[in-house]
């Protein structure tokens, strides 16, 4: 599945959630809350690996204001660039995304 995929999936989850007309206290509003939340984080770890890889080519540049935070840049981008470390990365998503929804 591709970003944009995933992205429309987590917009027509939103959407469906915004139509729910179940009492508040509900507990499906929980379900429905945490199968959005399931969905959105392995979205975003995608778009994080993507930018990992963006920064690590060089084509995402940093500015001198966040000289500071480097160190941490630094760790971002390092996962791609190591076959372990972006097995292991994905490996996470896919069984976040499998057991939570």
């Amino acid at each position: 599945m591709n970003l944009d995929e995933l992205l429309n999936l987590t917009e027509d989850c939103k959407k469906e959630i915004a139509t729910l007309n179940w009492h508040e206290d509900d507990v499906r509003h929980s379900f429905f809350g945490l199968y959005y939340s399931t969905i959105y984080d392995y979205y975003i770890g995608k778009v994080s690996y993507g930018l990992a890889e963006l920064i690590g080519k060089g084509q995402v540049l940093f500015k001198g204001e966040v000289y500071d935070f480097n160190t941490h840049a630094k760790r971002l981008y390092e996962i791609q660039g190591h076959q372990i470390l972006s097995a292991g990365y994905h490996n996470n998503l896919n069984r976040n995304i499998v057991f939570g929804t």
